[in-house]
């Protein structure tokens, strides 16, 4: 799957909704859709069905995911709470519409416009069980200021006893380069939406991305293909074409057989490791020559694995005349 700039991905929203005619509220919803299907797939994997969900939303794009989100989560029966850096009325576009929206089913987002609005006990010791960021976009330059960066701090301050989920890309991250100026979201789970942002992806985001989740917003493929891109995410759609199915008559004797040498006393943990890895890739058959002092151990935690016990020297490593 492409990585993009953020420029690149800009220009893709745009076409879509003049060449394909997606109209840029529908885009919004299934962005937030998405969001609000990663928040469920989180409370779900740590039982705290329907939970409670804290989300916070910027001025931009982001804030009108986090919207769609919010109805979502509240139609699911969820206990949802929004806050906002800025007021209700200055939001404008798609994301003005998401906002009456959610105002109409039931749930007005509260307003905290200044910067000390961020730093109060009801803000920072909410009980949450998800947090999610949508406060800044891929349109941030340099470090966050103001309003948005003390949200950022009460995100992270919240994320030390709930998962959090990031909108697109973590607040505060810069989407090319991955660099991080300022303050900047720490997130569990990064939901970005059509395709990854080339940031999300360099080395020095991996401690602000977490785990990188795709949303299809309904981008047209031709319109994908035809922008240049020299980094890619691996998917597993990517992986699935180099696992083919396996024929019913198959066995273990189709598959391969791998031969582990090693181990010494104190250091039996690689070489299960090594062959639990070896049993998991598919490989049919798995030996291990091991000293004789370590056999049992290895035995005892793979036991799919053939194990042989070798000669030993003293200090119970493998002697050359196991190799025979």
């Amino acid at each position: 799957m492409k990585a993009v700039t953020a420029e690149q991905m800009r220009a893709l929203d745009r076409r879509t909704i003049d060449e394909a005619g997606i109209p840029g509220e529908m885009l919004m919803e299934k962005a937030g859709a998405g969001v609000a299907q990663a928040v469920r797939r989180l409370l779900a994997e740590t039982g705290r069905v329907p939970g409670r969900v804290r989300l916070f939303a910027g001025r931009g794009n982001n804030g009108g995911d986090v919207f769609v989100a919010a109805r979502r989560l509240l139609e699911a029966g969820c206990d949802v709470g929004v806050a906002t850096t800025s007021r209700v009325q200055d939001f404008t576009g798609d994301a003005r519409t998401h906002v009456q929206r959610l105002i109409e089913a039931g749930l007005a987002p509260r307003e905290c416009t200044e910067a000390d609005a961020w730093r109060q006990p009801d803000i920072l010791e909410q009980d949450a069980d998800v947090v999610v960021d949508g406060l800044l976009g891929t349109g941030i330059q340099g470090a966050a200021r103001g309003p948005a960066a003390a949200a950022i701090d009460a995100v992270n301050a919240l994320g030390r006893r709930a998962r959090v989920v990031a909108v697109d890309i973590p607040s505060g991250l810069d989407a090319d380069s991955g660099a991080a100026p300022g303050a900047t979201v720490a997130a569990d789970v990064t939901v970005t939406m059509g395709l990854p942002k080339r940031g999300c992806l360099e080395p020095c985001a991996v401690d602000y991305v977490g785990v990188l989740e795709v949303v299809d917003i309904g981008i047209p493929r031709s319109f994908v293909e035809a922008v240049p891109a020299d980094l890619e995410l691996i998917t597993p759609p990517d992986i699935r074409p180099c696992l083919p199915r396996r024929k019913r008559s198959a066995h273990k004797g189709t598959f391969g057989h791998v031969l582990l040498v090693g181990g010494a006393p104190g250091y039996a943990g690689a070489v299960v490791l090594a062959a639990r890895a070896a049993l998991r890739s598919g490989v049919g058959l798995v030996s291990a020559l091991v000293p004789e002092p370590v056999a049992p151990v290895v035995a005892a935690q793979v036991p799919e694995a053939m194990i042989h016990p070798g000669r030993a020297t003293p200090d119970g490593r493998l002697a050359p005349r196991a190799l025979d």
